[in-house]
């Protein structure tokens, strides 16, 4: 039988704790820390606290299994006081206390980031102060979620203890009640499943995913050891390699860069394979889960193996998809575009034609889905025909205020850059999706509205590339005519503007021949600059050695480099370079999408 007692957690010192593979890793944020800290804190300084007084933390359910214990719930408070203990030690040690006998040892299945990390903080607590520890540890915050958590959690119990100051520290009044801190030592019997048990539990403060309930009934439902050891390791490969942000927002639209663990977008994607129909979604957080455990554990009994193999073969397919430099593009820019359907439909869609179908016909189909979204005779579609004239006529007619004008600027530039098929430059749908983008001017408007600030350096921008030797034998005298507008409180500013465009072939204008797609940040750096200026920044940009921090597109990138055929003149955007920036969207769009497929087969 289960036996269940009091014990203190000094009476778990120098015991062995195993966190199995089918539990989730350290999932407590500051939040819970916080919450563990408060509690023990008041607890311990309470002036009126008896002798016989205690405080109770939630059970912890273990299983023996040799000299170990196996951690069956209660993990994420242990792990949280063990770095409690490590911490307490490293601020007190002057008083000589002895690390081996104020903590227990964690040894956590298949995550051998935990036994580096433990044995960096048993290390470096020995010589270093609290400070220099949490240096040592940065390295580590982004190796995984759950290095991540356990790094910010040391960080914030070192920010709690420089807050509430006190003689002998935070901790030390805290581990000066340690005896009279108690736990709830659950102890499974013999024959008991952990399991099964752990999939029961629904106690914690931090509620399980429908991930970690589907991991551990999985797991469960394993013939024997070592199939279960092989499910686990691959389920963390697979979590790891979901934690590439360039992976991960190439499968997802903005709107859904939101799960609580990522694995989950893989099972709601066999959900949507295998038709299963899920009830109640939005009032159930865990209805994959139960359809799973129904599937295993009903009269059909489907095999934990089979649900695992189709899991891991939409991953290797994802994968597949995210490596192949046309399905990365044409997918990712699929996935951004389409409005009307979720990204797991999409996703699930394309699986099931690449499942049954050869490359040519799978490129295809997806050349098919993206003109179905911008050609059409309707409001919402830029494009009314599939031809290159036509498109080259369409793209006449849209403007910078055209609801879709982003969306074939963004075409234009997956075009560019799948037409070229150079592989060592891919778009990073990470920052496109993470940061803010403009649809810029390449002309600058005029300011007629602005303020004289905003007009004067409107004016000293042309005032510059004029006097930096640009042939100016239309109107010779305006380099004068400026100077004096700019010494005059900008009297006569209308007349001035108007000689300025027509000398630097400018026009108000929002045609999308005037458009590019550029990050916010860049953009607003040099505002309302003209031509000349512009492409002077959009060049130290791309030569920058922090390039990696911002990405210059490639269509935006040609315009400024004047990289069409007929461009002559480096300094302005004329009608010229208008007509050419058309002709090559046009042709671009119409190459990506046409008859002919672009890529190996």
């Amino acid at each position: 039988m289960a036996t269940v007692e009091l014990k203190s957690i000094s009476e778990l010192f120098g015991l062995q704790f195993f966190v199995p593979s089918y539990q989730r890793g350290y999932r407590w944020t500051t939040v819970q820390v916080r919450e563990l800290l408060e509690d023990l804190y008041d607890f311990s300084d309470d002036n009126k606290r008896e002798d016989d007084d205690y405080y109770c933390l939630q059970p912890v359910i273990v299983k023996g299994r040799g000299e170990q214990w196996e951690l069956v719930d209660g993990q994420q408070r242990l792990t949280a006081i063990w770095l409690l203990s490590a911490l307490y030690y490293c601020s007190n040690r002057d008083d000589e206390i002895n690390l081996e006998h104020q903590k227990y040892e964690l040894e956590y299945e298949g995550k051998p980031i935990f036994t580096e990390l433990f044995s960096l903080i048993s290390k470096y607590v020995q010589d270093d102060t609290m400070p220099a520890l949490i240096k040592h540890l940065d390295a580590y915050k982004e190796k995984s979620i759950d290095s991540r958590n356990l790094i910010e959690s040391i960080e914030y119990i070192a920010q709690f203890t420089r807050k509430n100051k006190r003689p002998k520290g935070v901790l030390a009044k805290i581990f000066e009640a340690i005896n009279s801190i108690k736990i709830i030592w659950y102890v499974l019997d013999s024959d008991e499943d952990p399991i099964q048990t752990f999939t029961n539990i629904n106690a914690n403060k931090i509620e399980l995913t429908n991930a970690e309930l589907i991991k551990a009934v999985l797991l469960n439902s394993c013939e024997d050891n070592n199939q279960m050891q092989n499910m686990a390791l691959q389920w963390e490969e697979i979590e790891k390699g979901l934690n590439d942000d360039g992976l991960w927002n190439f499968i997802v639209s903005k709107r859904r860069n939101v799960f609580s663990t990522r694995i989950d977008y893989l099972f709601e994607i066999w959900c949507a394979k295998t038709g299963q129909v899920i009830q109640t979604v939005s009032d159930d957080k865990h209805a994959v889960f139960r359809l799973i455990n129904g599937l295993l554990n009903g009269n059909d009994q489907k095999d934990s193996a089979d649900i695992w193999k189709e899991i891991q073969t939409i991953y290797d397919t994802l994968l597949d998809w995210f490596n192949d430099y046309y399905y990365y593009h044409t997918i990712g820019l699929l996935i951004i575009i389409n409005e009307k359907e979720k990204d797991i439909d999409i996703i699930n869609d394309l699986y099931q034609i690449y499942s049954s179908s050869d490359k040519k016909a799978f490129k295809k189909e997806i050349c098919s889905k993206i003109r179905n979204i911008y050609f059409g005779k309707t409001k919402t579609t830029p494009f009314e025909v599939f031809e290159v004239d036509q498109i080259k006529n369409d793209l006449g007619d849209i403007t910078f205020h055209d609801d879709y004008v982003r969306s074939v600027l963004l075409l234009y530039n997956i075009a560019m850059l799948v037409n070229a098929n150079n592989t060592y430059e891919r778009f990073p749908f990470e920052l496109y999706k993470d940061e803010i983008w403009d649809i810029e001017h390449i002309n600058p408007q005029t300011p007629k509205e602005a303020s004289d600030d905003e007009k004067r350096a409107w004016l000293n921008s042309y005032l510059g590339v004029l006097e930096n030797g640009y042939e100016n034998s239309q109107d010779p005298d305006l380099v004068n005519s400026i100077k004096k507008c700019l010494s005059s409180r900008l009297i006569d500013f209308e007349n001035i503007a108007k000689r300025v465009q027509t000398v630097f072939e400018l026009s108000d204008n929002d045609a999308i021949t005037n458009l590019v797609l550029l990050d916010a940040n860049t953009n607003r750096g040099y505002k309302n600059a003209c031509f000349a200026e512009k492409r002077i920044k959009i060049i130290e940009v791309e030569r920058s050695k922090n390039n990696d921090e911002k990405y210059i597109p490639i269509g935006t990138k040609w315009v400024f480099l004047k990289g069409f055929e007929n461009a002559k003149q480096l300094i302005i955007w004329g009608a010229v370079d208008m007509q050419d920036y058309s002709n090559d969207m046009a042709t671009s769009i119409y190459t990506l999408l046409g008859g002919e497929i672009n890529g190996n087969e």
